[in-house]
């Protein structure tokens, strides 16, 4: 066991005494390993790495109590509790050979004991990566060939990453065109005219009939067609050319419906998710003009001038399919919003029941969860206060012929059993068991939801 009181100064006497390794080649294999640790050994100590290593004491890599885990959350941490570092499980150096009896040498020259060469290189990567520094950066620093598996995997799971950022970015960006609003709020005024909520031409594009938005299945058939296409294209051959000339037209035919079905669920939105999916739609339309274009290529007998099309084609459209993906699961566009609201287990008291008026949506809330009571013709009826559809709060909304009309986009939602029954929601709005006992009204979830 070192002394902590002379680990500082034994450091530094092991850096400046290991500058005589730029001399040694004693072989080849010899040198290339030299060249994973010189960049280390080369660099001053720097000032917290002393710090840190003088407050504490190094025990020997075979120390029993090496099991306990290296803290990583701040230089307070490390300072507060002994950092064990160690080579390999066993305590020995992971790659011994000469440039590692050559370091004991001249640590033994310089007068330090109990130090191993890895000993010193993981301390030093436990103590950068704890200001935060990036494992690139550290593995630099430390002269890493990159040569172990997991360092390879960790540096190319780092450059994808970095890679892909613009591509993460462009949501954000696109959210934040405020000049797409204009455009944005016309192009809604006149696809609510076609499809103004409540309306067959409505309830056929949300899917209200289903109970599932029509949109993405009809994204599938678009995508796959020309995924297909383009696969055909560059690997069928001869004999493929029919077969992807005829999916690219089915491509662009169902990308028509398609369209139609996104729009209808677009006008309903605002705001940031307004505009991203106006940037998300006329990405589709650019790709859907570009698979047109390839189709009228091929018929012209201009087939590699067709397949290039279709390629940029497949490229935007899957840009296109990205910015869907972020409105859906990072905006929450047309997603069920009650998905993971949950009306208490047993049954609650919520309210007195001289509280619930005929025809007057009264506003519950239990165990987080708000709830909307409603009487009509008698009868008492409990569902989930947030609309299915976006959320908006159905007890400002209106009581006709057995239902609940959403005030925010007239969604219509049958009092006895949340039945969806005009759009545009294409989800039902889900009941809570309700009863009236002792002047109370008590609710509880419904088994089978």
């Amino acid at each position: 066991m070192s002394d902590p009181k002379s680990v500082t100064g034994a450091i530094e006497r092991a850096a400046n005494a290991t500058k005589q390794l730029q001399n040694i080649k004693a072989n080849e294999q010899a040198t290339v390993r030299l060249r994973r640790t010189e960049s280390i050994m080369h660099r001053p100590v720097p000032a917290p790495l002393r710090d840190a290593l003088s407050a504490r004491t190094l025990f020997p890599a075979n120390d029993a109590r090496i099991a306990t885990p290296i803290p990583t959350t701040g230089w307070e941490t490390l300072r507060a509790r002994p950092l064990w570092v160690t080579p390999s499980a066993v305590g020995s150096p992971i790659d011994p050979g000469n440039d590692y009896r050559v370091f004991k040498r001249l640590l033994a020259r310089a007068g330090v004991r109990g130090l191993r060469l890895h000993d010193l290189r993981h301390t030093a990567a436990t103590l950068l990566f704890a200001q935060g520094m990036l494992a690139q950066v550290v593995m630099q620093i430390l002269g890493h060939t990159f040569g172990s598996p997991d360092a390879k995997r960790g540096l190319t799971a780092q450059r994808i990453r970095d890679g892909l950022r613009p591509l993460r970015q462009l949501p954000l960006q696109a959210e934040q065109i405020h000049s797409l609003d204009q455009v944005a709020r016309a192009l809604a005024k006149a696809v609510e005219r076609a499809a103004p909520d409540g309306s067959s031409v409505n309830e056929a594009l949300s899917g209200t009939a289903s109970g599932h938005p029509l949109h993405p299945p009809l994204t599938d058939v678009v995508i796959g067609a020309w995924t297909s296409a383009v696969a055909l294209d560059w690997l069928g051959g001869k004999r493929a050319d029919p077969a992807a000339d005829w999916l690219v037209a089915l491509g662009a035919l169902s990308a028509l419906p398609t369209a139609a079905a996104g729009l209808n669920d677009w006008a309903t939105l605002d705001g940031p998710t307004r505009r991203l999916g106006l940037v998300h739609g006329t990405t589709n339309v650019v790709a859907t003009a570009l698979f047109a274009i390839s189709w009228l290529a091929r018929k012209a007998g201009r087939r590699f001038f067709a397949r290039l099309l279709a390629l940029a084609g497949f490229g935007t459209v899957s840009v296109g399919a990205f910015l869907g993906g972020h409105l859906s699961f990072r905006r929450g566009a047309g997603v069920d919003h009650t998905a993971f609201l949950e009306a208490p287990e047993d049954w609650t008291a919520v309210a007195d029941e001289a509280s619930v008026k005929e025809l007057e949506p009264l506003l519950v809330k239990t165990a987080g969860v708000e709830i909307v009571l409603v009487r009509e013709r008698g009868s008492l009826y409990a569902l989930l206060e947030r609309c299915a559809h976006q959320g908006g709060p159905l007890h400002e909304g209106r009581i006709e012929d057995g239902c609940v009309v959403c005030p925010w986009h007239s969604s219509r939602y049958r009092l006895s059993d949340g039945a969806a029954l005009s759009g545009p929601t294409a989800h039902p709005q889900p009941t809570v068991q309700v009863r009236v006992r002792d002047g109370n009204v008590e609710v509880r979830r419904l088994t089978n939801r």
